[in-house]
């Protein structure tokens, strides 16, 4: 008798193992498409958002540069790598 007992609740620990291990697993599942999608939603931002910086326009042909260009071609490249 006291092994029908013994056996009756190993069947039920084995279900209830089995019942959490498939939650856990639908969970965690869950929880990486929400990772995902979130990490592709920010690429996306990202890739669509204008640069923004410094730049200077440089003029083809006789048209003389504009001061500011000027003044740029004519500071010496500052290393800030150190």
């Amino acid at each position: 008798m006291l092994a029908v007992v013994l056996a009756g609740f190993a069947v039920l620990a084995f279900f209830f193992l089995v019942v959490f291990l498939v939650i856990g697993a639908a969970l965690v599942t869950g929880l990486l498409i929400r990772w995902w999608w979130r990490a592709r939603t920010i690429k996306r931002e990202q890739a669509a958002a204008s640069i923004e910086g410094e730049y200077v326009v440089v003029e083809s042909g006789d048209a003389p540069l504009s001061s500011q260009a000027q003044q740029s071609r004519e500071l010496p490249h500052q290393d800030n790598s150190r």
